[in-house]
């Protein structure tokens, strides 16, 4: 299969002075795309400002020269940047992918790269399962640790008023057995004042 452009050609006058045609075989883009390595779901395409797709790689030959008018990459995101990165689902088959993509100064094209999302995840959790699992064992003993010392905390409060509230009971039976001894010392005087006189 080859891809195909026609330009018309003017002379000075804008008289028309024929047609220039360039064509590209699609083995070309298969054979330059193949080397990147791809997951089942990701994609790698070559679109042209007009929306129509060049070629896009893991896709069969029939996806080329469709449109992708109503892609979020036509509708929102070149709108915004002519690159960069965001997630969309595919026109194509309707696969949610976070894409990369660029549209080249030189030429009328996009670049896109997408990456299935959900492998991105599953990847990214494989990766990090063992430092999630140390991180809540971590949170686990920490909280523990925090919970052990505020009961510690609690208890040496309810300890130190128990204490105070002791002595001051002890300090009230002292004062009490003092005012006792006082009284009964003050009485022995007075008898014995008494039976002198």
């Amino acid at each position: 299969m080859r891809l195909s452009d026609a330009v018309r050609l003017n002379d000075e006058a804008g008289r028309f002075a024929g047609i220039a045609l360039a064509m590209v075989r699609v083995d070309y883009f298969r054979q330059f795309y193949s080397y990147y390595t791809l997951h089942e779901r990701d994609v790698l395409a070559l679109i042209l400002v007009d929306t129509s797709v060049l070629y896009i790689r893991p896709f069969p030959d029939t996806a080329i020269n469709r449109s992708l008018s109503s892609s979020p990459l036509f509708t929102t995101v070149l709108k915004t940047s002519a690159s960069g990165s965001a997630t969309w689902r595919s026109a194509l088959d309707g696969v949610e992918r976070v894409y990369g993509y660029a549209r080249l100064e030189q030429y009328p094209l996009i670049v896109t790269a997408g990456y299935d999302r959900d492998a991105i995840r599953t990847a990214w959790f494989s990766a990090n399962a063992a430092d999630v699992v140390l991180n809540l064992v971590l949170l686990v003993m920490i909280t523990g640790m925090g919970m052990f010392v505020l009961r510690q905390v609690k208890a040496n409060v309810r300890n130190q008023l128990e204490l105070s509230d002791g002595q001051a009971d002890q300090a009230d039976r002292l004062k009490q057995q003092a005012d006792r001894a006082l009284y009964k010392a003050k009485s022995n005087d007075r008898n014995r004042i008494h039976d002198m006189s």
